[in-house]
């Protein structure tokens, strides 16, 4: 058995204490709660105003008095044709759908690519529901509300105008009145349209703002524990940190000497616990180093010491009338009459 030197790094008690009793209950509390989905509305839809426009083209009734006007005063030039409201709502349907729907649905499918993409970049770069990233997702929703708007003013222009040139020229009105009939309609729909896409921004700004909150709701617990586990990474590398004593006091000669004795002693015959060491067994004594107030010594064995088989022995160690006196438990007396020392029992005192 050799003699061994062991370094111990240990943090300090009080971060011990601080890790033990608030970052891991919190840790654990954190890692038990349910996830919490976002229930409120993150896109706003057409207001009231966007969706009768869409739906009637412009027999509202802020236009609609007006168009029955022009559309009696085309009447009665005598050409027999009937303009009204719901002749143009009529001309209108089969444009809505195939044409206006469609290309809401693909402006609306184009913004959730663009926000996936986004999202997914956000993800990569540590910044998913961030201020700046909910900054950025409110306005490629708002540049594709304000596309939409575009698209169905546009739209509505052109199928309104292309629905009063079928009803007018139904009628036999010349293009003069149905110009006419076309612009007025169209400046009812924009008004109105501009209207309801103001009030949609709005929705969608608040709706954006509720979500950013849920978000920070959601994120307070990791930033507490995120500042616990700042606080608790802190401190000093090596503040803490303790180191045990060689139980030798730096004499490695002893460590090998006590392993050699043990094996020696198995060889001799005399048990693996003890190892030959009575002074009358040794010539030239040379003290070397005191370990716990037990004086070791280097020597050699002297022609008794050979006599007895003993002369393969480590000669380094303690002499066993002098271990005697402190410590006779350790110390025998073999069937020739010499003493011999338990070394393994020795390091072992030694050692505590």
């Amino acid at each position: 058995m050799g003699s061994t030197k062991t370094e111990e790094k240990k943090m300090p008690k009080f971060q011990e204490d601080f890790i033990t009793q608030n970052i891991l209950p919190m840790a654990e509390e954190i890692a038990g709660t349910e996830f919490n989905p976002y229930t409120g509305e993150l896109v706003a839809g057409f207001t009231p105003m966007q969706q009768q426009v869409a739906a009637e083209y412009g027999s509202l009734a802020s236009g609609a008095g007006q168009l029955n006007q022009a559309a009696d005063i085309y009447s009665s030039l005598g050409q027999g044709g009937q303009l009204s409201s719901e002749n143009v709502a009529n001309y209108m349907s089969p444009y809505q759908q195939n044409v206006i729907d469609a290309g809401l649905r693909r402006i609306g499918e184009n913004q959730e690519m663009a926000l996936n993409t986004m999202g997914a970049q956000a993800s990569r770069a540590g910044a998913f529901g961030g201020s700046r990233h909910g900054i950025a997702e409110a306005e490629t929703r708002l540049g594709f509300n304000e596309q939409a708007q575009d698209f169905v003013g546009s739209q509505l222009q052109s199928g309104y105008q292309s629905a009063v040139q079928n009803i007018l020229a139904d009628a036999g009105l010349q293009s003069g009145a149905a110009g006419a009939l076309s612009q007025m309609g169209m400046n009812t729909l924009a008004a109105q349209m501009q209207t309801g896409a103001a009030q949609q921004a709005l929705d969608q700004a608040q709706m954006q703002a509720d979500y950013s909150q849920f978000q920070m709701e959601q994120q307070h617990p990791l930033s507490q524990l995120n500042a616990l586990l700042a606080g608790a990474s802190g401190i000093p590398q090596g503040y803490g940190t303790t180191t045990s004593h060689d139980p030798f006091g730096g004499l490695t000669a002893v460590g090998k000497v006590l392993g050699g004795v043990g094996s020696v002693g198995q060889g001799g015959g005399f048990g693996a616990l003890f190892g030959a060491s009575d002074v009358r067994l040794k010539e030239n004594v040379q003290p070397i180093e005191g370990v716990s107030g037990i004086q070791f010594y280097t020597w050699d064995w002297n022609n008794e010491a050979k006599r007895i088989g003993v002369e393969n022995q480590a000669t380094i160690g303690v002499m066993a009338q002098e271990l005697e006196l402190k410590h006779p438990d350790l110390v025998t007396i073999g069937d020739d009459g010499y003493r011999r020392v338990n070394y393994s029992g020795l390091f072992n005192r030694i050692g505590r």
